[in-house]
């Protein structure tokens, strides 16, 4: 019994709302698209109320023409399901044509029309076994293979064989035994699996309410990306500038899911990102931000542009809930105490393969990608015949564009973003939109024990370690932490009767940590031995040095200064090139044996002008 389309909505009042169909997955030619949306707009006018006559009004089509669209998207037997929005394309036989006529033979050729349709039915497990062999391709089961036209028509000629079907008789008698008949059964075939995977997946992912229902800060989505870039290094050696091709960095961005402003940002010249750098990432988001001195020619700030922690007051950008992905570091126990037990947050993380549950994150490094970084023509490329991959006679040379100018154009770039309207907020800008909600609800603020932004020190970790107590009262007691023995005299003022004791940890620079009894009184600093003590350095530099020590690939006295002398004579290679950057960075954070902004060398390098407004050439 057919059921008309009034009745199907009343048995089904999911129905009319458009957003629940499954979407039309087979391609449209140009002109079908255009019917294809004018129906879909006079069907969708009357799901929302609108009378046969007013629709008719607004697209051109006739009444009887509209009830005739919504008979052949809606309407449908009992025991089958409505076309929906295959109903809507023009042309479209939603009826399979069956065929009267016996099957063509030798002895009597007739026509082909609906022949394949009926060989289906009367072959026995003909169907059956093509549409397994179908399911199984889609769905990548483990029976699954990687299914073609031709290999489907080898199965179906495999199944007449076993069948013992007359060799005189359809489709033996056409010149390719019904190949293009096969090829377009599979097509047709996957496009009705798929549609009917979709129906589950669009009717449980509706989203009710527009965007401007949530609010600025209720989530902010964090990851990181390995920037397709390579710049160039100048070393400052014995007065002698040496140009060095870096490896490539990796970016770590946040961003608040309601207002699409970006919050904090970290480049490293690291090739993956590490707790460290996502601790650092907080620390910014928590640290006034201040406009950098940029010196490259052709950058600046537009107008207004910063990022939203320019305020005096950066405790107003603790967000209710964390969006990470399933990277290691993102699992940290450091990441997890400060998020949960410093900041009262919640994490989310997302299930694997799954990038659009953070899909404002993802934009933003694409859109990133398509701004500023594959314009430059040292990106690396998908595949080594890319057209965007760099000429090969300039991959060994280093590029234009240094690493701190990328730098610079990295934070014009990101600042521009956050005072550019956008239409999906209704042409405000980010960060209008943020400090809009800020100003007009109440934020969630975090409840920390101690009064002050500046206590929390999200690069500053504690740890338990035990005491060890040395037979010769002259020398001090000492705590092992990260390869290495502290000591200090305040150590002697500790009771006998206790074991181990905390100790405060600036992962930035461990020369020096700070003891902590276990009621949480200061007893002092310990100091690291001398042989730690000539450079300033993190757990990270720490530990690469101690793997290479345990390779016998470093040993000395001075194993600061002979890891420093190993990355400076294999300073070609490009990944000691990107170390270089990252360890005198800690040894020297101002940079001073790095030259940068070195003018003889910045003048022999081409006129290249720095614009992020430029029309954009490479993607």
């Amino acid at each position: 019994m057919k059921i008309p389309w009034r009745e199907q909505l009343i048995l089904n009042p999911d129905l009319k709302d458009m957003r629940t169909w499954p979407t039309v997955l087979e391609p449209l030619r140009p002109a079908a698209k255009i019917g294809f949306d004018r129906n879909r707009r006079a069907v969708k006018q009357v799901l929302q109320g609108a009378t046969l006559r007013d629709a008719a009004k607004e697209t051109g089509l006739s009444i009887g023409r509209i009830s005739q669209l919504l008979d052949r998207c809606l309407s449908s037997e009992s025991d089958s399901s409505p076309a929906l929005l295959g109903g809507l394309i023009p042309g479209k036989h939603l009826v399979t044509k069956r065929r009267n006529a016996p099957l063509p033979t030798e002895d009597e050729p007739s026509g082909g029309t609906g022949a394949f349709t009926r060989l289906l039915g009367e072959v026995p497990g003909l169907k059956a076994g093509l549409d397994k062999t179908i399911e199984h391709a889609v769905r990548e089961t483990i029976a699954g293979q990687r299914l073609t036209p031709a290999g489907l028509h080898g199965e179906f000629k495999r199944v007449l064989e076993e069948a013992c079907w007359p060799k005189d008789v359809y489709p033996y008698t056409t010149e390719k035994c019904a190949y293009e008949s096969v090829r377009k059964y599979l097509h047709r075939r996957r496009l009705e699996l798929a549609n009917q995977k979709l129906i589950t997946r669009q009717r449980a992912s509706v989203i009710v309410g527009s965007e401007f229902g949530r609010r600025a800060l209720d989530e902010v989505q964090i990851d990181e990306h390995l920037i397709d870039f390579q710049g160039k290094l100048i070393l400052d050696l014995n007065n002698k500038f040496i140009p060095l091709r870096t490896a490539r960095a990796t970016l770590v961005v946040m961003i608040d899911k309601a207002t699409d402003c970006i919050l904090s940002y970290v480049l490293n010249p690291v090739h993956t990102a590490s707790q460290d750098d996502l601790l650092e990432l907080f620390e910014r988001l928590l640290t006034p931000w201040k406009p950098w001195s940029l010196r490259h020619e052709g950058l600046s700030y537009q107008v207004e542009a910063c990022l939203p922690n320019s305020q005096d007051n950066p405790s107003f950008l603790v967000a209710k809930q964390y969006a990470f992905d399933n990277a290691m570091s993102h699992y940290a126990l450091t990441v997890k105490d400060l998020l949960l037990k410093k900041l009262c947050a919640t994490t989310n993380y997302s299930h694997p393969a799954s990038p659009l549950t953070r899909h404002l994150v993802e934009f933003a490094f694409q859109r990133l990608n398509k701004r500023l970084v594959h314009r430059l023509p040292s990106t690396t490329g998908s595949y080594p015949t890319d057209p965007a991959h760099e000429a090969r006679k300039n991959r060994n040379k280093p590029p234009v564009i240094t690493y701190q100018a990328f730098e610079e154009a990295l934070e014009v770039a990101i600042t521009a973003h956050n005072v550019t309207p956008l239409a999906r907020l209704g042409g405000s800008t980010p960060l209008e939109l943020l400090r809009f909600h800020q100003e007009s609800f109440l934020s969630c603020r975090p409840l920390d024990p101690l009064d002050g932004i500046h206590h929390w020190e999200p690069l500053t970790t504690t740890h338990s370690v035990a005491v060890h107590r040395a037979t010769d009262r002259s020398r001090y007691a000492f705590v092992n932490f990260c390869y290495a023995r502290y000591s200090g005299a305040c150590l002697s003022e500790l009771p006998n009767n206790d074991k181990s004791i905390l100790i405060a940890v600036n992962r930035r620079d461990i020369r020096k940590v700070r003891a902590i009894t276990k009621d949480g009184v200061l007893l002092g600093e310990l100091n690291a031995p001398l042989e730690w003590q000539g450079y300033r350095h993190s757990i990270r530099t720490r530990k690469t040095i101690m793997k290479l020590v345990k390779k016998h690939a470093l040993h000395g006295k001075d194993i600061m200064a002979g890891y420093l002398r190993q990355l400076i004579d294999n300073k070609h290679h490009p990944y000691c090139a990107q170390q270089i950057i990252r360890i005198c960075s800690e040894y020297d954070p101002e940079r001073r044996g790095i030259n940068l902004y070195q003018d003889e060398a910045r003048s022999k390098s081409s006129g290249f002008k720095w614009s992020v407004s430029l029309a954009d050439r490479r993607h």
